[in-house]
């Protein structure tokens, strides 16, 4: 059976956005400790959705660039008395602006997918990124919050916010883990152990 080589994308890794999306994306996850297929459905993910998605944008973008350019050098002031003007314009403007849209709508949709394989949430809606279901918390306010990881009898906090924050869960933890103590007091990522 002979293999079958096709072409998906009109753009190579010289373009940022594959590179981001596809190289750099899989390289990072290599250094995650997640499952394997866990890994290979968010490298799907990025790779046959995200990456399309915003490649779309990215040529709508352009496109308006490159007619936006042609539309002023193209313009000519008409003469004085003119009855008539023309006025420079985009063709399929409002169209594009649509698609655009759309297409970083439904980014933003599949990216919680990647939310929801990595951290175990249930984000469904583009909006729920920002802006919470009536009930629950949007992805804003679930990355703010501070993650605890927990082993056996250790325990660790990421603190996602600042010392103040970190330095206030040790103490209002303290009943639960009176050893707790800072490993690492600098921003981000600082990391309460309780043994």
């Amino acid at each position: 059976m002979p293999f079958v080589i096709s072409k998906f994308l009109e753009h190579g890794t010289s373009n940022p956005i594959v590179a981001r999306l596809s190289l750099q994306t899989m390289r990072i996850l290599d250094q995650c400790k997640i499952a394997q297929g866990t890994r290979d459905k968010i490298t799907e993910i990025y790779v046959h959705s995200l990456q399309k998605k915003l490649i779309r944008c990215w040529e709508i973008e352009e496109r308006f660039r490159s007619e936006f350019k042609s539309a002023v050098e193209s313009y000519r002031p008409p003469p004085s008395g003119s009855q008539f003007v023309q006025i420079p314009q985009i063709p399929r403007l409002d169209e594009e602006c649509h698609n655009f849209l759309y297409e970083m709508k439904n980014y933003v949709r599949d990216l919680l997918n990647v939310f929801n394989r990595l951290y175990g949430t249930d984000f469904k809606e583009a909006s729920e990124f920002f802006r919470a279901k009536q009930g629950s918390k949007s992805l804003i306010e679930f990355a703010r919050r501070p993650s605890v990881e927990c082993s056996g009898t250790s325990c660790h906090l990421i603190a996602r916010r600042s010392r103040a924050g970190a330095s206030a869960w040790v103490r209002s933890r303290s009943s639960r883990c009176p050893s707790a103590t800072t490993s690492d007091s600098s921003w981000p990522g600082s990391r309460l152990s309780c043994a």
